[in-house]
């Protein structure tokens, strides 16, 4: 994140680049992200606060989230609507 002013330790901080989110899911394959957000955590007091989400994945260039978290649930529901799609077909 880079070296910011930090408010607790009153001086100039390392900062890290936090990701916090929640899944829901079935079988911890099948998840959906639930609650996201992103922060600025100083190294030495661990203060922080938080971050606009979509300026953060702009400059990023995409989310950190793994695939399956993001839209495991989502390819459970696409292969039984195709399923059932494909039953009614070819009765």
């Amino acid at each position: 994140m880079g070296i910011q002013f930090c408010p607790i330790c009153e001086k100039e901080r390392h900062f890290n680049l936090i990701l916090v989110y929640r899944i829901w899911g079935l079988w911890w394959i099948f998840n959906n992200v639930t609650y996201k957000k992103y922060a600025a955590v100083c190294q030495v007091c661990g203060n922080g606060f938080e971050l606009d989400g979509k300026k953060v994945e702009e400059a990023v260039g995409h989310s950190h989230i793994p695939f399956m978290h993001k839209y495991g649930l989502w390819l459970l529901l696409a292969f039984f609507a195709i399923s059932f799609i494909l039953s009614m077909v070819t009765q």
